[in-house]
C-alpha cells in the first residue's frame, strides 16, 4: 500500500511542472515560437531551477532569435490561482481514485485468494506437524485426560445418581461446559496460539471456583447459583436498552421485558438486596472483603484456589486491552521481535494450569466416589494430571535450550563458523 502513497506523491509532485508547461507554452506561441515538448520541457526546469542566467536553445536552423518570457503580477495570480484550484480538487479527486483502486484490489485479492489460501493451509500444516513434534507428548496427554474427563461425564449423566437432583444438574453443567472451554484451550494451543489458550484456561479457572464452592455447600447455593440468572437477564435488558437504537435493532418485547423484570424481583424478595449483585449469589457462604462486598478474590480464597491468582491475573492480560499485554507476550522467548500470529513457544503454562483445572472440576462433579470405579477414575485422572505438567516442563525446557544453541550460533561472527 506504501507504493500507491509514494506514487500519488509523486504525481502531485509534478503539477507545478504541469501547469508552468502550460503557462510557457502560451508564452512561446505567443512570441511566434513552435512550443515543443522538449523546449518546454527545458525551460520548465530551467525556470523552476532559479538559474537566472539566459537560457539558449539550438532549434537546427541557422536563425538565431532572442525571446523574452516574462510573467507579471497578473500571470503570476492566474498561475497560483490554477494550483489552488488543483488543490483544491485534490481531496475527491484522491477519494474517487481510492474506490476504483479498492475495487480493483478487491477484484485481484477474491481471483488470487484460492492459491493464496491453500499456500497458508501448507504453511499450517507444516507449522502444526513441527509444533507437535515438540509439544506432541504433552499434548496427547492432555488429550487424553479430556477424553476420560468426556466419558466420565457421559457415564454420569446417564446414571441415576444425578437424576432429579438440580445439585447434581448444576456441577454437571459445570463439567460441560469446562470440557468445552478445555477443548478450546487445545485448539488454541495446537495451531500456536498460547496467550489465546491462557485467557481461555481463565474460565476455566472460574468455572472450577464455582465447582468447588457448590460441592462444598450443597443444593442451597446451588439453587441461588442458578436463580442468579435472573439477575444477568436484568442488568443484559438494561444495557441493551441504551444501544439497541445505535446497533439498529428493535427494541424488545414489552412482554419479554415483563418476564425479565418481574423474574429479578422474585429473586430479589426471595435472596435479599445483596443478590442484586455480580458474586450475589454467594453471599451468605463466601465470606466480604473490606469494602463489604464480594469479588473474584473471595471466591478464590473461599475456594481455596488463591495459589493460582497470579495465572489468572497474567491470563486477564490477554482478555483486556491494557497496556501490559502489548509487551509481553507467552508466545515469545526473545521480546525484541512483535508476535502477530502463531508460536511454538509459551504453551506451557496453559498446558498446566488446564489440566490441574479439569482434573479438579471432573473430580468434584462426575467421579462417583463411592464407587470402586469411581475412586480408580480419581486416581487414574490425579496421575494423568502429573503426569501431563511434567511433560510439559519437559517441552518447555527442551524449548528454551534449543533457543540458546540457536542464539549463540547466530552470534558467532560468519568467518569463525566451522
Amino acid at each position: 500500500m506504501r507504493d500507491l502513497q509514494q506514487m500519488l506523491d509523486r504525481q502531485l509532485g509534478e503539477v507545478p511542472k504541469l501547469i508552468l508547461n502550460e503557462a510557457i507554452k502560451d508564452k512561446l506561441r505567443a512570441a511566434g515560437i513552435d512550443p515543443s515538448d522538449e523546449l518546454v520541457g527545458q525551460l520548465v526546469e530551467h525556470a523552476l531551477s532559479g538559474n537566472s542566467d539566459s537560457f539558449m536553445w539550438d532549434d537546427g536552423s541557422e536563425n538565431k532569435t532572442q525571446v523574452s518570457l516574462s510573467f507579471n503580477a497578473e500571470d503570476i495570480a492566474e498561475l497560483e490561482e490554477k494550483c489552488a484550484g488543483f488543490t483544491s480538487s485534490i481531496p475527491k479527486m484522491i477519494d474517487d481514485i481510492s474506490d476504483s483502486i479498492a475495487e480493483s484490489l478487491v477484484k485481484t485479492l477474491k481471483k488470487d485468494w484460492r492459491k493464496e489460501y491453500s499456500l497458508q493451509i501448507n504453511d499450517r500444516k507444516g507449522f502444526r506437524s513441527r509444533l507437535e513434534r515438540r509439544w506432541g507428548k504433552a499434548l496427547g496427554k492432555l488429550r487424553i485426560l479430556l477424553t476420560v474427563s468426556l466419558e466420565l461425564g457421559s457415564e454420569y449423566t446417564t446414571s441415576e445418581s444425578c437424576q432429579d437432583s438440580p445439585l447434581r444438574d448444576v456441577l454437571v453443567r459445570l463439567h460441560v461446559r469446562a470440557c468445552q472451554v478445555a477443548a478450546e484451550v487445545i485448539t488454541l494451543m495446537e495451531n500456536g496460539f498460547a496467550d489465546g489458550a491462557m485467557a481461555r484456561w481463565r474460565t476455566l479457572h472460574e468455572i472450577s471456583i464455582v465447582a468447588v464452592l457448590v460441592a462444598q455447600h450443597g443444593r442451597p447455593l446451588a439453587e441461588r447459583y442458578v436463580a442468579h440468572r435472573a439477575v444477568e437477564a436484568k442488568a443484559g435488558k438494561e444495557q441493551f436498552a441504551l444501544c439497541y437504537e445505535q446497533l439498529g435493532y428493535a427494541p424488545l418485547a414489552e412482554e419479554e421485558c415483563r418476564e425479565i423484570d418481574e423474574a429479578y424481583d422474585r429473586v430479589i424478595a426471595q435472596f435479599g438486596k445483596e443478590f442484586r449483585l455480580p458474586y450475589g449469589w454467594a453471599a451468605g457462604f463466601v465470606p466480604k472483603n473490606r469494602r463489604g462486598v464480594i469479588g473474584l478474590a473471595e471466591l478464590e480464597a473461599a475456594a481455596g484456589r488463591s495459589a493460582l491468582a497470579s495465572h489468572y491475573k497474567l491470563a486477564s492480560h490477554n482478555v483486556h486491552a491494557g497496556p501490559y499485554a502489548l509487551f509481553f507476550r507467552l508466545g515469545l522467548i526473545d521480546d525484541s521481535v512483535l508476535l502477530a500470529g502463531s508460536s511454538n513457544a509459551g504453551l506451557s503454562e496453559p498446558g498446566q494450569n488446564t489440566a490441574v483445572s479439569l482434573a479438579l472440576i471432573t473430580i468434584l462433579t462426575v467421579a462417583d466416589k463411592g464407587t470402586l470405579d469411581g475412586v480408580v477414575a480419581m486416581k487414574l485422572i490425579q496421575l494423568l494430571k502429573h503426569d501431563i505438567s511434567k511433560a510439559f516442563v519437559k517441552a518447555e525446557e527442551a524449548l528454551k535450550a534449543d533457543h540458546v544453541v540457536h542464539s549463540r550460533k547466530n552470534a558467532i561472527p560468519e568467518e569463525r563458523v566451522e
